[in-house]
């Protein structure tokens, strides 16, 4: 019977049953087989009807809370923000400047030298948001945080909030930024593409501690929003395409980024691989020949294919390695040995034996800095 119980046992069981073993004083184990039999009889009262309906609740949001209005798991009614009191300066999303050509600059900037390199949003998704005055893509605090982070590539004095000062390059963007996080704690899918775009814009500015905490931010309301699960199948969950893949390129984005995050500051991320049950974003051909350019650099023979998505999922495989490797560090759930190491080791060369060749660094062929980086 005891041997029995071990064998078929769960693990919490096991663990139990060596418990009654250790504690049996009397080394008669009449008693153990008779608890295990009793222990048995207990479990057996979860019935199938019950087990399924926990594997049904397992991992979904409770849908007693008010979700924002991009997470498809708000309560019946909710609406839209009115864009009149979004836009100002006659169609711009930001107070800071109505420089049309300037904030041209600066999305070319981010896009070039930022987004590649930490993709937290469907750039067509944005571009669209932004033409159209499509809340659900785009939104005054993510426009004012893109345009904050994008001063850091450019050498324009109306970068800087005083011309004279290097140091305040973006900052009054990144301050209108913040006011709009604090002025709405509403929550939705552009506040937490904006949070981590203002984390990157901090850490780059060594600002580690501030930096960390706009990606908690970010990785909270990710939660909340539930970006890291499938959409629950609800009459009205009418998600396009587009939301789908904006969803899933801002969660894996979020996943990255925080991960990256947690190897500097040497601590563990808030979201774990294990939590997020949503795919990776598709890499779709059409979007993969997309050019990029080296913007701000005249130097022919640079422009080629960006393979954004390509690297997005190479990127989203090696943060789920790093996750691990950062938990085995910083919050070992068993011994540190050797053999983990190796373990982890060998994930990390199987990852770069199986890069795509568009992937790779070839001799005699101009490499995008974003592949670079990535090797």
């Amino acid at each position: 019977m005891i041997l029995d119980g071990i064998k078929t046992g769960s693990e919490a069981e096991v663990d139990e049953i060596v418990q009654l073993i250790r504690e049996n004083t009397d080394k008669s184990y009449d008693l153990v087989a008779e608890k295990i039999h009793k222990m048995r009889i207990t479990n057996t009262r979860i019935t199938p009807a019950l087990e399924q309906a926990l594997d049904d609740f397992a991992g979904k949001p409770v849908l007693g809370h008010h979700y924002g209005h991009t997470s498809n798991l708000a309560l019946p009614g909710s609406q839209e923000h009115d864009l009149s009191t979004a836009v100002t300066h006659s169609g711009s999303w930001t107070t800071v400047t109505n420089n049309a050509d300037f904030i041209k600059h600066l999305f070319e900037l981010y896009f070039a030298w930022c987004h590649p390199f930490s993709v937290l949003l469907l750039e067509e998704a944005f571009f669209h948001g932004y033409m159209e005055g499509k809340l659900k893509y785009c939104s005054p605090i993510l426009v004012n945080a893109l345009l904050a982070i994008a001063c850091q590539y450019s050498d324009r004095l109306d970068a800087r909030s005083d011309p004279d000062d290097p140091s305040t390059t973006g900052s009054h963007f990144f301050a209108e930024a913040k006011r709009l996080l604090y002025s709405d704690e509403r929550s939705c899918l552009t506040t937490v593409q904006a949070l981590g775009i203002m984390s990157l814009r901090e850490v780059m500015n060594n600002h580690d501690s501030s930096g960390w905490k706009f990606a908690g931010q970010m990785s909270r309301m990710a939660i909340e929003l539930g970006l890291h699960i499938p959409s629950p199948a609800q009459p009205n969950n009418n998600l396009s395409s587009t939301e789908i893949a904006s969803r899933r390129v801002t969660v894996w984005g979020v996943f990255n980024l925080e991960t990256a995050l947690s190897i500097c500051v040497g601590r563990i991320s808030s979201i774990s691989r294990t939590s997020i049950k949503i795919d990776k974003p598709l890499v779709q051909s059409n979007l993969e020949g997309k050019i990029w350019k080296p913007y701000g650099y005249h130097i022919a023979g640079l422009e080629q294919s960006c393979f954004t998505y390509n690297l997005l999922m190479q990127i989203s495989v090696l943060s789920e390695i790093v996750n691990d490797v950062v938990n085995f560090f910083y919050a070992p759930g068993e011994r540190i040995t050797s053999r983990r190491m190796i373990q982890h080791f060998e994930r990390f060369e199987c990852w770069e034996q199986r890069l795509p060749e568009c992937l790779l660094i070839q001799e005699h062929k101009p490499t995008l800095p974003q592949v670079i980086s990535v090797q």
